[in-house]
């Protein structure tokens, strides 16, 4: 056994994480604050439908790697707010309220 190859992780992730999940995760970890959904959104390549980038960065926030921080007064989702995540996962699967 020797120390912690991160290339392994890099690869088991890529097997188990859509690209635009990993390029969220990859945005959020270069900064030190929150970014919308809509910031987000521009960071993934390929365009995903909107629909289907929204299901992908739910997943996440299910999974506890990113956690939603903020939503504006008229629940735009283009304007709610993230960061990273503890890799919590939540008890019922569902977000919580900020």
């Amino acid at each position: 056994m020797g120390g912690f190859d991160h290339s392994w992780w890099r690869a088991l992730a890529g097997r188990l994480l859509h690209p635009c999940q990993i390029q969220i995760i990859d945005a959020l970890r270069r900064t030190d604050h929150p970014l919308t959904a809509g910031e987000l959104f521009e960071t993934c390549d390929g365009d995903p439908e909107w629909l289907r980038f929204v299901h992908l960065l739910r997943r996440l926030d299910n999974l506890g790697a990113v956690e939603l921080v903020g939503l504006p007064p008229d629940h735009n989702p283009f304007e709610a707010r993230y960061r990273l995540g503890g890799l919590r996962r939540k008890a019922d699967g569902r977000r919580k309220a900020p």
